[in-house]
């Protein structure tokens, strides 16, 4: 007996970027140099700029960055190149999240927690902050940090939750988690975190 292949009857493709850091660190001093790698351009802007051209395609209806967006996090250059790449997604309309790694916190020791952070001084949440997010159609909104925060988007009929984790969660953030599933109780979550353990 023969069957034919069929396809499945849903599908879609959830974008992942994880650990952007050092595409940042070195954008400026090496990537975008001609001299230095031909065409002039760097891995996190070619990322970028590849998800749109084949969200289609792919049936990409969200992105997550999984955190680490630059190496050094209090190096102006390297959250001017995150932004640049991230403006890419933002200007195709191709919603997205992203969380804070270790590596995009002022102190990221193992027994400092989200809401333990100088807030005012924390460069994240200058250039991907709950303002930010907001501009996303698909922002269900943040914590009281701003350093957490959900979405909700739609694919193939369904709608999902992205709740997207900040280094060291705090037991706090960790009820405000709760809390908002609570209050979809029957939408599917995808839980994003750099440090998930």
């Amino acid at each position: 007996v023969e069957t034919a292949a069929t396809e499945p009857a849903s599908r879609f493709t959830l974008a992942v970027l994880p650990d952007t850091q050092l595409y940042s660190r070195y954008a400026e001093s090496e990537f975008e140099r001609p001299d230095r790698y031909g065409d002039g351009n760097n891995p996190f802007a070619a990322q970028t700029e590849w998800l749109p051209e084949h969200a289609d395609e792919l049936r990409i209806p969200f992105v997550t960055h999984l955190g680490d967006v630059v190496d050094q996090v209090n190096t102006e250059g390297e959250w001017r190149t995150a932004d640049a790449a991230m403006q890419t997604l933002d200007d195709a309309d191709l919603p997205y999240s992203v969380l804070a790694g270790n590596h995009d916190v002022r102190n990221s020791s193992s027994n400092h927690y989200d809401d333990q952070y100088d807030l005012a001084r924390e460069p994240f949440l200058r250039w991907f902050g709950p303002d930010r997010a907001a501009e996303q159609s698909t922002y269900g909104g943040s914590d009281p940090t701003g350093m957490n925060q959900y979405h909700l988007f739609e694919a193939e009929g369904q709608q999902f939750m992205v709740l997207a984790l900040s280094w060291r969660a705090s037991d706090a953030t960790l009820r405000w988690a709760d809390e908002v599933i609570a209050q979809h109780p029957t939408v599917p979550v995808i839980l994003t975190s750099h440090d998930i353990i």
